[in-house]
């Protein structure tokens, strides 16, 4: 009899541990995929909570189909409030720094530019040499601006 409810409990555990692990990967996937690969960026707050609610009304009734016994869907809630801080999250300066991905660098450093004012190609951000105009690289072409004449300081 003691091994039975042993058994009961460590199986009730692992579904409420799925459980949870399955209504918060659903839950958060899409404003984690919305904020960090497909607008790389914040969104304001009002589109922020529009799209929050959106997420939480479409979760609560994937959960009703799917047969979920909460009444109050409390932690849809919770999720609803976590993807809004989500994709209104900015980023910190470290953040900022690092290369989103491999092929693209992270925009120079006040220690890398030095000096001497240098030019940077504003697609791939690769230095410009001497009075290049054209980047060697990517093809683009800096837009000089009376101020500055094309040099880009970040």
């Amino acid at each position: 009899m003691n091994e039975t409810t042993d058994a009961i409990s460590a199986s009730s555990s692992l579904v409420l541990l799925l459980s949870f692990v399955i209504t918060w990967s659903i839950g958060l996937t899409p404003p984690v995929v919305i904020r960090y690969a497909a607008l790389r960026r914040p969104m304001g707050k009002a589109a922020a909570i529009g799209t929050a609610f959106g997420f939480w009304l479409a979760n609560v009734f994937l959960f009703t189909a799917l047969g979920s016994q909460s009444k109050s869907h409390a932690a849809l809630a919770i999720i609803g409030i976590v993807s809004y801080a989500i994709l209104t999250r900015t980023m910190s300066k470290a953040e900022l720094s690092r290369p989103e991905s491999p092929t693209t660098p992270a925009l120079p450093t006040e220690w890398e530019l030095g000096e001497a004012e240098k030019k940077f190609c504003t697609s791939c951000f690769e230095l410009l040499e001497g009075n290049e105009s054209t980047c060697r690289y990517c093809g683009t072409a800096t837009k000089p601006t009376k101020k500055d004449s094309g040099t880009l300081l970040y």
